[in-house]
Formats: C-alpha cells, sequence, structure tokens
C-alpha cells in the first residue's frame, strides 16, 4: 500500500490527487448519512 501512496504521489498531479480525496469524502459522507438515517428508524420503532 505504502507503494502505491509513493506512485501517485510520483505520477498523479495534485488536480488528480484532490479528486481522489473529494471521492473519499463523498463515500465517507454517505455512510455518515446511512448510519443517522438507521439510528432515526431505531428512535421510532423504540419509541
Amino acid at each position: 500500500l505504502k507503494e502505491l501512496d509513493i506512485y501517485k504521489e510520483k505520477y498523479i498531479g495534485p488536480e488528480e490527487r484532490s479528486r481522489i480525496y473529494t471521492r473519499c469524502r463523498w463515500t465517507s459522507s454517505d455512510e455518515e448519512e446511512n448510519s443517522n438515517d438507521e439510528y432515526e428508524d431505531e428512535d421510532t420503532t423504540i419509541s
């Protein structure tokens, strides 16, 4: 995995790297939204 990171740093420009980071942020935000929806469903079931 470390070798892949070095490869990205060498051969991928800053713009491409920013794209990868934004994609990671999108996926993480989607996971957070899904978890929140699950908690809401649990609350309604308990009440």
